[in-house]
């Protein structure tokens, strides 16, 4: 399945955008009012900008090959980034715990 170049570099802005998305609202846990309102309002206004800005970033329309392929590549970003996260949080956690 071939992409041409603007829906490659269309699926690599959503891809990152959606990865950074997941980091905004894993920072933003656990929920208060306020957080849940930023992290929704990141994930809203991100989506917005896509859309109402869509020729300004000189982004393409999502053609069904991308939109195919778009959660096959971010479902396994977030899953990566949450699984690296873990031994760090671990190390966070020793050197907390070792602290005079």
């Amino acid at each position: 399945m071939l992409l041409q170049m603007a829906q490659a570099d269309l699926l690599m802005y959503l891809t990152v955008g959606m990865v950074s998305l997941a980091g905004v609202v894993k920072a933003s846990l656990p929920f208060d009012p306020l957080r849940a309102f930023l992290s929704a309002a990141s994930v809203l206004g991100f989506f917005c900008a896509v859309a109402l800005f869509s020729s300004l970033l000189q982004l393409p329309a999502l053609a069904m090959s991308g939109a195919v392929l778009l959660p096959l590549i971010v479902i396994p970003g977030i899953l990566l980034t949450i699984l690296l996260a873990i031994p760090m949080r671990r190390n966070a956690l020793v050197l907390e715990k070792n602290k005079p």
